[in-house]
């Protein structure tokens, strides 16, 4: 990931990933599988779906309220800072303090 300046991406999960139901939206470096959750395996975050918190690095923490496949939900990122901020269908849900530098 580069890690100077303020990146974003907003998508609309149209399908489940897996049987248990799962959704999580967020970043990780290049060495997590396409079939890992992110924010449950080291150097990731992610805002999911099923609980509303955020996982960074397998540690969840509360943040907001649950979404669905049919949600539209954001991820934006100030490497400066080492911030990160999700939407859900346009709404800022807040910023949380997570280190991504180095991911």
């Amino acid at each position: 990931m580069e890690e100077q300046g303020k990146w974003s991406y907003a998508g609309r999960p149209r399908t489940y990933i897996d049987r248990r139901r799962l959704i999580s939206v967020g970043l990780s470096n290049h060495l997590l599988s396409w079939y890992d959750m992110p924010g449950w395996q080291y150097r990731s975050f992610a805002y999911h779906g099923d609980d509303g918190h955020v996982g960074v690095g397998n540690h969840g923490l509360p943040y907001a309220d649950k979404y669905t496949k049919n949600d539209t939900i954001g991820c934006g990122v100030n490497c400066e800072e080492g911030t990160a901020y999700f939407t859900k269908n346009g709404k800022y849900l807040g910023t949380r303090l997570i280190v991504v530098t180095g991911m």
